[in-house]
């Protein structure tokens, strides 16, 4: 199993709050293809991804597709809270936009050097 230590961009903003990275597990070339050709379904069907309503079937579809790829999860707010799974960022609204972030890099491939 391939993974990758991805850095979400809420933890690279200056002064952010938060720190750490993800553990994800990298797409097979099956996998990837099949992961682009539902989001390219999906971009017809929605259009572009933007954050209006129209589009947050859309961004939930990527996001549960994205969900099993998750190895682990070492985020930390600076108040102290300790984020360690996909389920614990279901419930933190300010993570919402991470997970979204995620499933987009899973679709357009990560780049080398993120972690």
């Amino acid at each position: 199993m391939k993974t990758i230590n991805y850095v979400p961009s809420i933890c690279k903003e200056p002064d952010s709050k938060w720190s750490g990275d993800i553990v994800l597990r990298l797409l097979t070339f099956d996998e990837k293809c099949e992961y682009i050709d539902q989001v390219q379904d999906m971009i017809e069907k929605f259009g572009a991804l933007e954050p209006d309503k129209k589009n947050m079937k859309m961004a939930r579809i990527m996001v549960q597709m994205s969900a099993p790829h998750y190895v682990s999860c070492s985020l930390k707010r600076a108040d102290g809270l300790e984020v360690k799974s996909f389920d614990d960022m279901q419930y933190i609204e300010e993570l919402h936009s991470v997970m979204v972030e995620v499933s987009g890099a899973m679709a357009q491939g990560f780049k080398v050097g993120n972690g």
